[in-house]
């Protein structure tokens, strides 16, 4: 009896592609780098928008002191005025005669007081001996609130008046107004310093410190002169109007 021995065939077959494998993997490092590339493009855009938006916000705010001005405080310092006073009863007080108010022609004048007579001449024997003399009270030999130096000459030089105010003119009318007295102040003011002579007239701003405990009231002052003596006397009469203000 014959015995017959099979022996399993091989099964041959074509061996693994290794390039197959290789290519799905060069395949699936594309696909993920792709979706990294677009991940990171997706990230770039929403930055984009951000900082879009964070700019237009910033351009639509408005900026302190572009374009925009501060409301005004309209509520007034207590320290702006003094106590128990508004800005229109702020008191005023008359300064050196220089700062005396300048006279106008349409001011409504009152009289303070009408031809005065004052007797000018030396102190003593001394040429050098001189008067003070104050307008608004009137009076000579004050010891504050003078308007006019009278100084008498010395070897030969003539007698001289020094007004503290530089607000004087000399007019020619006797009976000058206080409104020519100020006109001519005003268009031609005289010198400081004059040499009385007969029948001068004279227009001056006083200071306006009176005789004490009254109020300062600044006055245009006319001033005559009546006589010029040999020894140095000047007489001279005067008549004074308070200047409203």
């Amino acid at each position: 009896m014959t015995q017959t021995t099979h022996s399993n065939p091989t099964v041959s077959g074509p061996p693994p592609d290794e390039s197959g494998g290789r290519r799905g993997t060069v395949t699936f490092g594309l696909s993920a780098l792709a979706l990294l590339v677009a991940m990171l493009a997706l990230s770039l855009s929403i930055l984009a928008l951000t900082t879009a938006h964070s700019n237009d916000s910033a351009t639509s705010a408005p900026q302190p002191g572009a374009g925009t001005a501060s409301a005004p405080n309209t509520i007034p310092s207590e320290s702006n005025f003094p106590t128990g006073t508004t800005s229109d009863e702020v008191p005023t007080a008359p300064g050196p005669a220089t700062d005396a108010p300048l006279p106008t022609a349409a001011a409504n004048y009152t009289v303070s007081y009408q031809d005065k007579r004052l007797i000018l001449q030396p102190n003593g024997e001394s040429c050098s001996g001189g008067r003070k003399v104050d307008l608004d009270q009137p009076a000579i030999n004050v010891m504050n609130g003078s308007d006019i130096q009278y100084t008498p000459g010395c070897g030969g030089e003539p007698v001289t008046l020094n007004f503290a105010s530089d607000k004087l003119a000399t007019v020619v009318s006797p009976t000058a107004t206080p409104e020519d007295c100020a006109e001519n102040i005003q268009l031609n003011a005289a010198s400081q310093e004059l040499a009385p002579s007969q029948e001068q007239v004279i227009c001056a701003v006083t200071d306006g410190q009176g005789a004490p405990n009254q109020p300062a009231r600044a006055k245009i002052a006319r001033i005559v002169v009546s006589d010029v003596g040999q020894d140095q006397k000047v007489t001279v009469n005067v008549t004074a109007w308070e200047i409203p203000y």
